[in-house]
Parts: C-alpha cells; sequence; structure tokens
C-alpha cells in the first residue's frame, strides 16, 4: 500500500507522525483565521467555498509563456530530463538512491499534472468557442 511504501522510505519513522489535515482549521488551532477561512472545506470534506481571484487574460498569457520556457529547458530536446534519461546505467546505480526515488516521484507527479491541466483545465478554456484575438 502507498502507506507501507511510505513508512519505508522514512529514514527515521520514529520522527514521523500522521496528522489529520482537519485539526489546523479547528477553532481552537494555531493557525491565522485567513488559513481557517481558506482551507476550512477540508474538515467537511466538501470542496473550498471561496471564490478564486479574478485573472487576466495577461496573467494567464504570461503564465503560459513562463510554463513553456521552463519545460522547454527541463524537458526539451536536450533539456534535464534528457540528460538523466542518457545518463549510463552505472552512473544511475551510483546516484543516492534517495535522489533518484524523489526525481521519479516527481517526474510522475509532474505527468499526472500536466495530464489533468490538460484534461480539466485547457480543455475547459477551449471549450469556450472564443476565436484567438
Amino acid at each position: 500500500s502507498i502507506w507501507e511504501t511510505w513508512w519505508r522510505m522514512l529514514r527515521r519513522p520514529d520522527r514521523f507522525r500522521v496528522l489529520d489535515s482537519a485539526t489546523l482549521v479547528a477553532a481552537d488551532a494555531p493557525t491565522t483565521d485567513d488559513y481557517k477561512a481558506r482551507y476550512g472545506h477540508i474538515a467537511s470534506g466538501e470542496r473550498a467555498s471561496v471564490a478564486p481571484p479574478a485573472i487576466t487574460p495577461l496573467e494567464v498569457r504570461d503564465a503560459c509563456s513562463t510554463a513553456t520556457v521552463v519545460v522547454q529547458r527541463v524537458f526539451g530536446d536536450g533539456g534535464v530530463v534528457d540528460q538523466v534519461a542518457a545518463l549510463a546505467d552505472r552512473t544511475l546505480e551510483q546516484a543516492d538512491p534517495w535522489v533518484l526515488a524523489s526525481a521519479r516521484a516527481r517526474l510522475e507527479e509532474i505527468a499526472e499534472l500536466s495530464r489533468q491541466l490538460r484534461e480539466e483545465d485547457i480543455f475547459g478554456i477551449l471549450d469556450t468557442g472564443g476565436a484567438p484575438d
């Protein structure tokens, strides 16, 4: 299970405690009122009721530009991911196993986030039917 895997990965399992995140939004929690207002839905299991901030078209385009630059540097031809993928097995075998595990987890997370962005957000934007300016 995921919990068994998590416990095996911990260097010092005696220093790790499971915390129910709902306790962070309880009335007597040491978190700020702003935090409790923003994340209070955690305790009820509901979706956040706080409206998202207004985003301008320029902010969306800026986010697209920044993401494009970063993704090209990391995932483009000759980027960091290509360089790691091209390493010899021996080199990877000699690398710190914690670094490899972290890199693998983050790459899997990026792949999942990219899939979700494509399916949920981008298609939602494209389906508005508007033509490019």
